[in-house]
């Protein structure tokens, strides 16, 4: 993996935009906890997704293609469990 998506995966995800390709929401983190994400949709529509599924988050110009069961875990933990 990409030392741009470790760090970011390490690091704080609330204001990070992402996408759902299974359900095609996409917008911006704005709570997380340990099993589900918070967005702020595009439409200003809150939505609760889980992060057990394809994650897609926006980098600069790059996309990161992320599978969310490796950052089920409390946001304070990742920094500890996420080695790669």
């Amino acid at each position: 993996m990409k030392s741009e998506a470790k760090d970011l995966l390490r690091g704080e995800l609330i204001g990070q935009i992402i996408e759902i390709p299974l359900t095609g929401t996409k917008g911006k983190i704005i709570n997380e906890t340990k099993y589900c994400f918070e967005i702020l949709t595009i439409k200003n529509h809150r939505k609760k997704i889980i992060k057990n599924q394809k994650l897609i988050f926006s980098l600069k110009e790059e996309k990161i293609e992320v599978d969310g069961k490796k950052i089920e875990m409390k946001p304070e933990d990742r920094l500890k469990k996420i080695k790669w």
